[in-house]
């Protein structure tokens, strides 16, 4: 089942998985399998450091799963 991977950050999301440089731009979604995306949501990303040495905001992992909506179709 494909799901949507969206990155609710105002900066592009990109980070290593499998092997692939995955890229999600800023308030975008990229498709992938399920057990993909939960295994993509849930590794460890290094913090990423301004030149004052905090945190930036670039860096900051902000993304969330989306999944399809499922209906019941009922025979009447």
């Amino acid at each position: 089942m494909k799901v949507k991977v969206w990155n609710d950050n105002e900066h592009p999301y990109t980070e290593k998985y499998r092997g692939d440089q995955v890229t999600i731009a800023a308030k975008k979604y990229v498709e992938m399998e399920l057990e993909d995306a939960i295994m993509f949501m849930g590794q460890c990303s290094p913090r990423v450091l301004n030149a004052d040495g905090r945190d930036d905001p670039k860096g900051f992992k902000k993304l969330r799963r989306e999944d399809p909506k499922v209906t019941d179709k009922k025979d009447n």
